[in-house]
């Protein structure tokens, strides 16, 4: 351990400039050695009180400079700026000398030891003045980045606390309208006389409160991961099989104005993972495809192996991305130019927070597009390595991986820290 003994140096330099001055104070106690005849400081005891307050002010400056040298030897990593304080180190440092060369010409007047001080004094004044006055602007600069940055974090918080609220009271009534909704729906099929002019409203109301209670799930489980309380299980499954339930399921969904091509390969595809959060970024991506294809069009998914990962292509024939966007897409709260535009609605979060969950899978997102010809999305998660009769492996291991972020790491909770909502 290294930490107590630096500081230690600086309360011997300070313990030493207490003695020099007590020792001073008792050696001379005798008033008479002090004053001479006319009652006043004799020579010699002038030239020791100097000598005495030179050597006391050098070793606290001495203490002082090697305070700073330890702190930035410490913490330079941490703290801006760090030069600014070494330049101050060797100011006070050479400040210090002075007073000692002072003390050396006292006893040895011929000597040029002081004048050599004194110019590295000033050299040293010179360059921390120097270096000071440009870092003022950008010292305050990050006072009030470090202001924004705390103000943000509690505009946070109270989102949360807002969107927990708010979720818990959608909750219950829409739970009631999401049930009376299929138990029409159910009836009109069941009579199944009904005209086009109440099952097309009943329809649509009901896609519209699903999409409503997808985003109170993304509200609860935005207040969950905040928390420190979300958790993906990852477990064996077939990619192909999730991918092919999940685009059936969408398929119902479509109206006449797209189609949906699935393209698989026959043999089973296995990975590590949670399968409705990967279901959720498939539905994700299908979701933007229609969206922001709003002539129609055809959209393709396309599970393909390539050596020890598998591939998921989500193409859509939609508006397209502009080259200048593509690499920012990924990032919290970012929509495309031609996006805004449009006048299309959206947070800007869905892309960001799958390709969060993609790195929870140790997998990623990647993105081709053309402006005004449409878009393809890739899912690239990694095989499990070894398949047995019955239950897949991954590197050996055939235990099911659960990462909670209390559990995970710094980089894993920031990576999981949001959940999935439409874009």
């Amino acid at each position: 351990m290294h930490t107590p003994f630096r500081p230690r140096l600086q309360h011997i330099f300070v313990s030493l400039a207490l003695v020099m001055l007590t020792a001073m104070l008792l050696h001379w106690r005798n008033a008479a050695y002090w004053l001479d005849i006319d009652r006043i400081l004799s020579p010699t005891t002038e030239r020791w009180i100097h000598v005495s307050i030179d050597i006391s002010i050098g070793l606290s400056y001495l203490a002082i400079s090697a305070s700073l040298v330890y702190l930035v030897y410490r913490a330079r990593e941490a703290i801006p700026y760090h030069h600014v304080f070494l330049a101050f180190g060797t100011f006070i440092l050479s400040c210090g000398l002075g007073h000692f060369a002072h003390v050396w010409t006292v006893f040895h007047p011929r000597s040029h030891v002081e004048g050599y001080i004194g110019v590295l004094t000033a050299l040293s004044s010179i360059a921390t003045a120097a270096v000071l006055p440009p870092l003022i602007p950008k010292i305050l600069q990050m006072i009030d980045s470090a202001q924004v940055s705390e103000q943000r974090k509690t505009m946070i918080q109270q989102q949360n606390e807002f969107f927990t609220v708010v979720a818990h009271e959608l909750k219950t009534p829409l739970t009631a309208v999401l049930g009376y909704g299929e138990l029409l729906k159910r009836r009109i099929a069941k009579d199944g006389a009904a005209s086009s002019s109440i099952t097309e409203p009943v329809t649509i109301m009901n896609e519209q409160t699903q999409r409503l209670a997808r985003l109170i799930d993304s509200l609860l489980d935005l207040s969950r991961m905040q928390r420190g309380k979300y958790a993906v299980q990852r477990e064996p499954l077939d990619l192909n099989r999730l991918v092919t339930e999940a685009v059936h399921r969408f398929q119902i969904t479509l109206t006449d104005a797209h189609t949906l091509q699935l393209s698989c390969p026959p043999a089973q595809l296995w990975l590590s993972g949670d399968d409705l959060a990967l279901e959720q970024v498939l539905l994700n991506l299908l979701h933007n495809a229609v969206k922001y294809s709003p002539s129609g069009g055809q959209i393709t998914v396309a599970v393909e192996p390539i050596g020890e990962a598998i591939h998921v292509r989500v193409t859509d024939q939609g508006i397209g991305i502009p080259a200048a966007d593509q690499g920012s897409l990924c990032e919290q709260f970012y929509r495309g130019r031609n996006i805004d535009s449009m006048k299309m609605s959206g947070f800007g979060v869905g892309l960001y927070v799958a390709s969060q969950i993609l790195h929870c899978h140790d997998g990623r997102l990647q993105v081709e597009s053309t402006e005004g010809v449409g878009s393809t999305f890739t899912v690239i998660l990694p095989r499990l390595l070894d398949v047995g009769d019955s239950n897949p492996v991954l590197a050996g291991s055939m235990e099911v991986a659960e990462q909670t972020m209390d559990e995970g790491s710094a980089r894993r909770q920031e990576q999981c820290g949001l959940p999935l909502a439409e874009e």
